[in-house]
């Protein structure tokens, strides 16, 4: 056995159907020898210091071990509550000893809460630190010491993130400040409230000055901003990127440049390794001067427009880095044969390095502390509630008594249109822990799979989707999503489709999707929300497509996945009562399409760099022509069809 080590962070990570980061291009290459096993243990959260702690607990194998990959840097430099420091010898025994002794690392509880659309009043600052550049040294250099000893060679990315990226998305009170230049939708809805928090003074006071940059008073503006920098605990990331805006526009070059780079190197919010971290890894490469450690610079390669997030590469920006390992482990004759290589991950959990070793999957709660028999139970009480007069209010009532995993998961499910009431849920209800946990989409990719497999094995039903939209991913695709003990539960045999229980179903399914696409459409392009919101939704969405970065993250993406499982369920139980509404689905799958289209095309044309309000006035416009086609053929079937509007 051969075996390739990758230690690195969410910019590593090989999770999620689209196989488009570098660990997964290299495993596809037939250039690998007999038996290669490429074993990442990369998730979100991975400090230097955590890569350390699995290096050591995983090395044991040496002969085996063929080189070792490391890309870090970009979770070192985010601040968080707990210091992880260096991973020293006597911290990697004492934990040895203790899991000796059967002794357990608890999760440790963070003081600072992330709130959504809420002001969190207890916010402190104070208590967060990056990790020390110095620790970051140590760490990366005690694992190419050891490798050094066994003749392991090192490949050593110098890593690079989005310079322009807005800063301070990440923590604290970040959704009250407004940024200069972006048309976000939320910022009119929220108000800074009135409290003693000094924080309340500055952001008006910061919103102000961007209020007048908008108005085009650019030097009040500026004054303001370059006042606020003096001021104590101000969030200094957000001052200067929208200092850094108002020079850009003015077409001051220099100072844009020099204020971008500065907001950038005070963020400690967001994942994006700083100038002081790359340093390190040049005192390493000029410490070591081996010929068997290799440094890949992706500053000679890569370039801002290769990413879309803050730190992860586009497929395009893989695929390159792929090729650059690729070159030096072809030279170090690791590659050079003509089979592909399997990946294993080995995920443990972002406090690795405190001794914490839970599983990835149970460190995150995907499995509910319930039995079957209790997720019964609680099931039925809402079933036994809701059957009276089948009205919301009944369901809400029902869920009081349940507990809160089943009433979370339950309210998720209806976000998903195959799901389009508390009806359907209750046909097909939750029956696993996995199915109640903080992933309750893997209860809706359990129940969708076996309807795409009969889609995929009638030819009919399969064409009826764009293969170039890509948006009904296969059932393939979805299983590999879930852990292999969650995909074990997948039935093998087809649904069931009762008359009684799918044909109303058909037709709910197809009257969610129309009303809940037409308030996309209507809500316009949704580029500046989904960045300002990013550490909400990035690590969800990264389980389900990949860790890189892509064009569709500058819309909602998922809703328009999720619509095309629906309409691939409705269709197929359609199919088995004898294709009563195949026109309309048929009708509606093209309007999904087209959405995902229209999305598509304007978001690839949108940069941060250029003026695109012209870009975003046209995409707005082409969305909300859309809507006005899907309500008009609403009107026209509700006319034909006056029976369904009662």
């Amino acid at each position: 056995m051969n075996r390739v080590l990758i230690l690195g962070d969410s910019t590593s990570m090989t999770v999620g159907f689209e196989r488009k980061m570098y660990p997964f291009i290299l495993a596809d290459r037939k250039a690998w020898l007999e038996e290669t096993e490429i074993v990442n243990c990369s998730q979100p959260g991975f400090t230097a210091s955590d890569a350390c702690a699995f290096f050591f607990r995983h090395v044991k194998d040496p002969i085996s071990l063929k080189a070792v990959i490391i890309y870090l840097g970009n979770c070192d430099a985010n601040a968080t509550e707990i210091r992880k420091g260096g991973y020293t010898v006597f911290r990697q025994y004492y934990h040895k000893t203790r899991k000796l002794l059967g002794l357990k690392r608890t999760r440790r509880m963070l003081k600072n809460r992330l709130l959504r659309f809420e002001w969190n009043d207890t916010y402190d600052p104070g208590i967060e630190r990056p990790e020390r550049p110095l620790d970051y040294e140590y760490n990366i250099s005690r694992i190419i010491s050891y490798c050094r000893r066994i003749f392991v060679p090192v490949l050593l990315i110098r890593p690079i993130a989005n310079l322009f990226f807005p800063a301070g998305v990440g923590k604290g009170n970040f959704m009250f400040y407004k940024y200069f230049g972006f048309q976000e939708k939320f910022s009119a809805q929220l108000t800074v409230p009135n409290t003693g928090n000094p924080e309340c003074a500055l952001v008006k006071k910061h919103n102000k000055a961007v209020s007048l940059a908008e108005d085009g008073r650019f030097e009040e503006a500026k004054k303001i901003l370059l006042d606020l920098l003096k001021e104590r605990n101000v969030r200094r990331e957000i001052v200067l990127f929208n200092l850094a805006q108002i020079f850009k526009i003015q077409e001051d070059t220099e100072n844009y440049r020099k204020t971008a780079i500065d907001a950038y190197e005070s963020d400690s919010s967001l994942y994006r390794v700083k100038d002081s971290y790359v340093d390190a890894i040049d005192r390493i490469a000029l410490k070591f001067q081996w010929d068997n450690l290799r440094i890949i610079d992706m500053g000679v390669f890569a370039k801002n427009a290769f990413f879309i997030d803050h730190c992860h590469l586009v497929p395009e920006g893989q695929e390159l880095l792929a090729g650059k390992i690729t070159e030096e482990l072809t030279e170090l004759k690791i590659m050079g044969g003509n089979k592909e290589a399997r990946i294993k991950n080995i995920l443990y959990n972002p406090e690795l390095s405190f001794g914490d070793t839970t599983e990835f999957y149970r460190y995150y709660k995907t499995y509910a502390h319930h039995g079957n028999e209790q997720i019964k139970k609680d099931m039925d009480i809402v079933k036994k509630a809701y059957s009276f007069t089948r009205k919301s209010r009944d369901f809400e009532e029902a869920l009081r008594p349940v507990s809160k995993e089943v009433k979370v998961a339950v309210e998720y499910y209806l976000t998903h249109p195959c799901f389009p009431c508390i009806q359907d849920i209750l046909s097909f209800p939750p029956q696993y822990p996995c199915d109640i946990g903080r992933f309750p989409e893997f209860f809706l990719i359990r129940h969708i799979v076996p309807y795409l497999r009969i889609s995929e094995r009638e030819n009919l039903l399969t064409c009826r989707f764009s293969s170039d939209r890509k948006l009904l991913r296969s059932s393939a695709e979805l299983v590999s999503i879930l852990p292999k003990e969650i995909s074990a539960l997948i039935p093998r045999e087809d649904p069931h489709v009762d008359q009684d229980v799918e044909s109303g179903r058909v037709d709910r399914i197809l009257a969610k999707v129309k009303t809940d696409l037409c308030v996309h459409l209507r809500s316009g392009n949704q580029i500046y929300e989904r960045m300002n919101t990013t550490i909400y939704w990035y690590f969800r969405e990264s389980l389900r497509w990949g860790s890189h970065s892509r064009i569709s993250m500058r819309y909602d993406r998922r809703f328009l996945e999720y619509s095309a499982e629906a309409l691939a369920v409705a269709t197929v139980a359609d199919w088995k009562l004898g294709r009563k509404m195949e026109e309309e689905l048929l009708k509606a799958i093209q309007w999904v399409d087209e959405t995902d289209r229209i999305h598509s095309r304007f978001t690839e044309k949108f940069s941060l760099e250029k003026d695109c309000k012209r870009l975003l006035i046209e995409y707005d416009d082409r969305l909300l022509k859309l809507a006005e086609e899907i309500e008009k053929d609403r009107e026209t079937q509700s006319m034909l069809c006056p029976e369904q509007k009662e």
